[in-house]
């Protein structure tokens, strides 16, 4: 397996792959932190705007892949309700319920990764 090339793709999907083991690792962090009483302080925001920045980043990144493939059609809607947090991810901020909007881009992002197939052995 050494010898051989890594494709494109195969490098690109080795990058979404590591984008979101990042972004999880984050979220676990700031629910902890959340869980603990800590959704205040300074470390728990710091690691809120890590996630939202990640979260945001990946968003961008896979937005021409959901919204020009037909396999994402009951995806496409919810997807591009999140384009005002892409364009100012300050948005989070004003948002009252931004966790829940946090949640919800997280799992909408787990959604759309489990339809494109990042190894070979998937999909």
């Amino acid at each position: 397996m050494a010898d051989q090339p890594i494709s494109a793709g195969t490098a690109y999907s080795y990058k979404l792959l590591e984008e979101w083991y990042q972004i999880a690792d984050l979220s676990k962090q700031f629910r902890r932190n959340c869980y603990l009483g800590r959704s205040k302080d300074i470390t728990t925001r710091e690691l809120q705007a890590d996630l939202v920045a990640a979260l945001s980043h990946m968003w961008g990144e896979l937005y021409p892949k959901v919204m020009g493939d037909p396999k994402f059609k009951d995806m496409q809607t919810q997807y591009a309700s999140f384009q005002a947090f892409f364009d100012d991810v300050r948005e989070f901020k004003k948002d009252e319920e931004s966790g829940d909007r946090i949640t919800e881009i997280e799992l909408l992002l787990r959604r759309v990764l489990e339809k494109i197939p990042l190894t070979r052995f998937e999909g």
